[in-house]
Formats: C-alpha cells, structure tokens, sequence
C-alpha cells in the first residue's frame, strides 16, 4: 500500500513540475516611436506585412505543402516561429523565439557565402518560390486572396529623390570596393554598375510592377536576414526527412551541413523571382 502511495506522489510531484513555468528566449521586435521614423520606415505597414505574413501567407503555405504530402526535406519550413504581434496604429511589435539561443548565427557580412552556402539559400528559395505557382495552378483562389492583400510599399512611383539618392549610394560602395581591390574582370563589372547605377531606382519599380511569372518573394533577401547553425548528424545512418535541407546525402552529412531561418518578412511582396536571386 505505502509502494502505491510513493507513486502516486511521485507522479503528483512529476506534474506538478511539468506544470511550472519554463523559461524561453524571445525577440521583441519593435516599431519606433518618433513620428520622423515613423514616416522614414513607413512602420504601420511594413509591420502590418510582416505580421500578415506570419499570420496567413506562411500558414496557408504550410497547410498547402501538407496537403499534398510534401516531406518535411522538401517542404519549406525556414522562418522563425512567432509567438504574439500586435499592429495597432503607433503599437506594433512582433515576438518571436529566439533563434539564437536555439544556436543560430549571422554569417559573417565582411566574407562571402561559401558554394555550399549558396547552393543551400538557392535550394531553400526555389522550395519558397515553388509553392506560389503550385498554387497558381493547384489552389488559384486562395493565391489570388493572399496575393491581394500584397501591395507594395517601397518602390511606388514616383521615387522621392532622396530615395534615389539612397540606391545610388549603395552602387557607389559596390564600384569603390571593386576599385580598392581589383581583379580580373572588375573593371567590366564596375562599368556595368556605373550604367546600371542610374537605372536602378526604376528597374526596382519595373520589377515589382511586372505580372508575369510572379510569385510571393521575401523581398530582402541578404546576408544579415539569414541564420544558420550546423545541422544535427544523423544517428544509425537513418535518413528520417527531417535534417536533409533538400539534399540527398545517402544516409549521412557533410561536415559543413547547414540549417537556415530567414528573417524580416517586412516587405515581402509579389513580383518577379529575380527580386530574391539579386
């Protein structure tokens, strides 16, 4: 009778913890506050795109790649996991867990991306890109509603000067480090800039604005909006679908395997593909 009793209050003990509080890591991200910034950023609705993304887009993307059996290797799941947004007017916030303390890292903005890098952010892109002309042609009403609310918020003409200004500083950067250092090949390359510096502003708006083949892109896709961590081996040499990222390693992975999250959904928008490669 006491051995029944010791497990009862044993297993009363063991709820009783499983019922307390566990601390999580959570990112706040946060609108300002100051009306200039406000208006600079355009907050309200890059906050509002954001938090539509995480709420419908991501979500419907999901329960449509489930629909059709998709493994979770070939399935795009790579954005972090939010946990409450708010966006009312002059109180927006997004929270979200933090994919750092989980072991996610920047890679480095100073060093470029490695092959196997590259390969990956393009393989997990085109898995992205997939789903909205899957949709096009699988579940055309539901794309037509999410793609409806998408309206874009940055390059609307007419471009304000200052804006311009803006693009044309970064084409700047990107001809004076070519110049810093050349080699072969970068003097074509810095011309190729210097003419396209000057187009840049209304090649953005043709893009965006161009209906053909087009697709729900991140829209700012670069280095410091996607972490990595190294990818958890495989035991028994069992492939269960869950650790691949895409690829067929034959039952193990290299060394330098990866997994991604891509951050800042703030100005995801329909439009060309192209938009996320460049």
């Amino acid at each position: 009778m006491r051995i029944i009793t010791l497990f009862e209050e044993l297993n009363q003990s063991e709820l009783l913890f499983a019922e307390l509080p566990k601390p999580i890591s959570v990112i706040a991200k946060v609108a300002p506050t100051t009306s200039l910034r406000r208006s600079l950023y355009n907050s309200s609705a890059h906050f509002q795109r954001e938090k539509y993304v995480f709420d419908v887009v991501l979500p419907m993307f999901d329960r449509f790649q489930q629909a059709r059996g998709l493994r979770t290797a070939k399935s795009f799941s790579h954005y972090p996991s939010v946990i409450v947004s708010e966006c009312c007017e002059g109180f927006e916030y997004i929270l979200q867990r933090d994919l750092m303390a989980q072991g996610y890292r920047n890679f480095p903005r100073t060093e470029p991306l490695a092959y196997e890098d590259v390969l990956l952010v393009l393989t997990h892109l085109a898995q992205f890109h997939a789903i909205s002309f899957a949709m096009q042609q699988q579940a055309p009403d539901a794309y037509a509603q999410i793609v409806n609310q998408l309206h874009e918020t940055i390059f609307v003409p007419p471009l304000h000067s200052s804006f311009v200004d803006f693009l044309q500083r970064k084409v700047d950067y990107a001809i004076v480090t070519l110049q810093r250092n050349p080699e072969t090949g970068d003097g074509a390359v810095a011309e190729r800039l210097c003419r396209f510096r000057d187009e840049y502003g209304q090649a953005m708006v043709d893009c965006v604005q161009n209906r053909d083949d087009t697709v729900i892109c991140h829209g700012d896709c670069w280095i410091s909006n996607i972490l990595y961590r190294p990818m958890p081996t495989q035991r028994n040499g069992i492939d269960d679908g869950h650790n691949n990222n895409g690829f067929n390693n034959h039952h193990h992975q290299p060394a330098t395997a990866k997994e991604l999250k891509f951050l800042d959904w703030q100005v995801a928008r329909c439009a060309t593909p192209a938009i996320d490669l460049s």
